[in-house]
């Protein structure tokens, strides 16, 4: 697993940056990555709302990563939104939290220019037991890269804030209720899984909550979008944070559907049709036994049938020519 994300990392840097410009790094001044608050509440519950922006400072990245850093006696962490970010590729999704960090990474297809790009917010809540009445966040190791065509990389200044509990700005708590946007997964094949592979690659954007994860299920049978929603006995195969999914149907032959699935709950499906027919596949495997059955057939013809009568005509030939002697 550890290999496959390292691998996956070089890839996405080189699709984005280039690998000569990646391997030649060249180092310009930098924008900064900010911070601002609110509150709100919810169900009689105060949680506090930390986003991150970018300021590109007038120059065009393409990628960002770096962490957040926060106070475990302080705070607890609740979730992250993402929906809406400007990163649409997700190297590290900042949804796992450890030793109260909180890392990220990822890019932005074309590059982006912004004096207020959001990146994503983290959600809180306070301890029962905590009396403190202020606590820092810090924005470290943080980098970006310019979309430049020489992988010029920036290493960002650490950013230090001081979240006042009482003197937060409070908010009005806005519920998720739209499903992620519509997306088109494909298929392809990566010979680099297991000698070669099928698979199928999905990436759904959601300007809400952010996307939480994706089921995939195959099936021979073709179901109504809707329909599929409610079958919840159906073998779905879940993905956690993973874009790509290795088919169970290598043959290709079978209907896949992609659940993406926001942290609010809401559900957008997605169908890829299948590539091949599995009742053409199937009639060609009759062909091709049939056509085994009919060579097996001359050839049995030939050596067996033809061979007895040449054994014939050489016994016949055989009793004349005794014949003739007497």
């Amino acid at each position: 697993m550890k290999i496959q994300r390292i691998k996956n990392k070089i890839i996405f840097f080189a699709i984005f940056l280039g690998v000569a410009g990646f391997l030649g790094v060249e180092r310009a001044q930098a924008g900064n990555i900010y911070l601002e608050s609110g509150s709100y509440l919810e169900n009689g519950q105060r949680y506090y709302e930390l986003k991150v922006f970018s300021d590109t400072q007038g120059r065009k990245i393409n990628v960002l990563a770096g962490e957040m850093r926060y106070a475990e006696k302080d705070l607890n962490f609740e979730r992250t939104n993402s929906g809406g970010s400007i990163i649409s590729h997700w190297v590290e999704r900042p949804d796992q939290v450890k030793d109260g960090k909180i890392k990220f990474s990822g890019g932005i297809p074309g590059g982006l220019q912004s004096e207020k790009g959001y990146v994503f917010s983290a959600i809180f809540s306070r301890p029962e037991n905590s009396t403190a009445s202020q606590t820092e966040i810090i924005l470290q190791n943080l980098s970006e890269y310019l979309s430049d065509g020489k992988g010029t990389q920036n290493n960002l200044a650490d950013y230090k804030f001081i979240l006042y509990f009482a003197g937060t700005e409070t908010e009005n708590f806005s519920a998720d209720i739209e499903p992620p946007e519509v997306f088109a997964p494909y298929v392809y094949f990566d010979y680099y899984i297991e000698g070669g592979k099928w698979v199928v690659f999905f990436n759904a954007q959601d300007k809400g909550w952010g996307i939480d994860y994706y089921e995939i299920y195959e099936s021979q049978i073709k179901y109504d979008m809707d329909e599929l929603k409610n079958l919840d006995s159906l073998d779905w195969k879940f993905s956690d944070g993973l874009r790509a999914y290795v088919l169970g149907d290598q043959n290709l032959t079978s209907y896949i559907y992609i659940k993406a699935v926001d942290k609010a709950g809401n559900i957008r499906l997605a169908e890829v049709l299948p590539a091949r027919n599995a009742f053409f596949s199937y009639k060609i495997w009759i062909l091709f036994l049939m056509l085994f059955l009919l060579f097996a057939i001359v050839i049995f013809y030939i050596f067996f049938i033809l061979g007895k009568r040449k054994d014939g005509k050489d016994k016949k030939e055989e009793n004349r020519a005794e014949n003739k002697k007497f």
